[in-house]
């Protein structure tokens, strides 16, 4: 029979063991707001990138929209976004409650500071998927246009892909089974037929297909759409057109590579209960894969062009770390090297594809981000261990040994679930995203214009949209009124006055240069 000091020393056991408890829930809070932090700084790397590879006349314009994506975006995932994402659904196709945080755990005090965190964190996810549209038609979309497209972009094209696969009760999540609460709950849950797609569920550990495909397919179709450049491609041949600084677009790629970081990081969910181990592997093969991706590219603009070009250098560390975010903690880091050197050949068959079609996507973000994006998702199923698996999609009561032997990589020998699974997704997200995107796109057309008037792209955006000058805005007068046949007298009447019209430029080697691999813009 126990004594009372015995029963006391017990009953102090057990509150040691929920005071350890709560510092590891603050631990885990306070790791996915510093994460998130992070992510949001992808923003400043993104803005800088953007600016260094467009003419210095449209600086204030491709600011001007990432600050209003990155806070329109905010109210978005607020109220419509995360609802959409990961509330409550029938089907597995969207969220239906939690708008606003309506019915949310954030209106409580104590306790729920994780979810709060989550909600930050998976905001700055949804203005980088946003954001990546926006380097892509930099230079000649109109700034109302843009703005519509990245709102649609944030409450409805990428909560749908959010919930799919990320959300417990998504049709491709690899968690659709842990809204049980009871090991019998959730091996019935595996055993109906509302369990995991093709018995593993589609994986996309941090985003390549979910944030990266999703703003990259969106990149391309608006690049489509809105159509390139005035002087970006003569007599069907691709033109170097002016960029500001090579120096902001390697810091700019930085400022990425150090996100990155908090972007795979953080997607671990927590690095306490024995998790902080996958935290280390999610950096070391953020950091393998991006090497190996950089340095895959230099080597064949070396032997291919005997130069290399800064500009394709950055996209290759962009590249590699797209590709390993859909493995993460999954991947040994020799899978990681793989992943990133073959990311590098997706990218820079991205990159031909666009001159082929004639698309002026000015950064390259669908080069980057779709295409080493549905090859990242395609490396998940050959390359992610058991093991890795086991610890990241299987612990606690959703212990399943059946599920690890059979949801790892191909070359693992776990057979072709997860290669099939992340291919449907992959098929999924392109025709939901290019679908919701063309649609988006030609209703913004017929409502407010998706192009800038030519006069407005040639004198630029900043004098003519964005400076108080009225020299400006009387000289952008009366070049539009004589574009549009309203007024015969001639700009060039005045010889102070700047007259928009276009004329023939002669081919030369300054203003048509060849088409090579070695040319940031083409």
């Amino acid at each position: 029979m126990s004594t009372a000091a015995e029963l006391e020393d017990r009953l102090a056991y057990l509150e040691s063991l929920t005071d350890g408890l709560a510092s590891a829930q603050d631990l885990d809070t306070a790791w996915i707001i510093w994460c998130g932090i992070l992510v949001f700084l992808m923003q400043v790397g993104f803005s800088m990138l953007e600016v260094g590879s467009i003419s210095p006349k449209n600086t204030k314009a491709v600011l001007i929209k990432n600050l209003t994506d990155a806070a329109l975006g905010a109210i978005c995932w607020w109220t419509l976004g995360h609802g959409f994402a990961y509330g409550n659904d029938v089907g597995g196709f969207i969220g239906t409650d939690s708008f606003a945080f309506s019915g949310n755990a954030t209106h409580q005090e104590d306790g729920q500071g994780a979810e709060i965190a989550q909600w930050f964190f998976e905001w700055a996810f949804a203005a980088t998927a946003a954001t990546v549209v926006s380097g892509a038609v930099a230079e000649r979309i109109k700034i109302a246009a843009y703005v519509q497209l990245s709102v649609l972009i944030t409450f409805l094209i990428y909560p749908v892909v959010v919930h799919w696969v990320w959300s417990e009760g998504g049709w491709a999540s690899p968690r659709r089974c842990e809204d049980t609460t009871t090991a019998v709950d959730y091996q019935l849950c595996r055993e109906e037929s509302r369990g995991l797609l093709l018995g593993c569920g589609a994986t996309d550990f941090a985003g390549a297909g979910v944030v990266h495909m999703t703003g990259g397919m969106c990149a391309l179709v608006a690049a489509k759409i809105v159509g390139p450049r005035t002087k970006r491609f003569r007599n069907g041949i691709p033109n170097r057109m002016p960029q500001q600084s090579p120096a902001l677009q390697t810091l700019g790629v930085l400022i990425l590579w150090v996100g990155w970081y908090g972007f795979n990081g953080g997607s671990v969910g927590s690095v306490s209960n024995g998790r902080s181990h996958l935290v280390a592997a999610a950096m070391v093969n953020t950091t393998i894969s991006a090497a190996a991706s950089v340095l895959s590219v230099g080597l064949w603009l070396k032997i291919a062009y005997k130069k290399v070009d800064s500009g394709h250098l950055n996209n290759g560390i962009l590249s590699g770390l797209v590709a390993i975010s859909a493995s993460g903690s999954l991947v040994q880091p020799e899978g990681a090297f793989i992943i990133g050197a073959v990311a590098s050949a997706f990218y820079m068959l991205g990159t031909e594809g666009l001159k082929w079609f004639r698309i002026d996507d000015v950064v390259q973000a669908s080069a980057v981000h779709l295409m080493c994006g549905a090859w990242g998702l395609v490396s998940v199923g050959l390359f992610s261990t058991g093991s890795r698996y086991q610890d990241v999609y299987s612990y606690g009561i959703f212990s399943d040994p059946e599920r690890d032997e059979q949801c790892c990589g191909l070359l693992y020998g776990c057979g072709g679930k997860v290669l099939a699974a992340n291919v449907i997704l992959i098929l999924s997200i392109s025709g939901w995203v290019a679908a919701l995107a063309f649609l988006g796109l030609l209703v913004i057309k017929k409502s407010v214009g998706l192009r800038v008037p030519l006069v407005v792209e040639e004198m630029g955006m900043d004098k003519s949209r964005h400076t108080r000058s009225n020299r400006n805005s009387t000289a952008l007068r009366r070049a539009l009124r004589s574009a549009a046949g309203k007024d015969d007298r001639s700009t060039a009447a005045s010889s102070h006055r700047p007259s928009f019209k276009s004329a023939p430029v002669a081919a030369s080697p300054r203003t048509l240069a060849p088409v090579t691999l070695s040319h940031w813009k083409e």
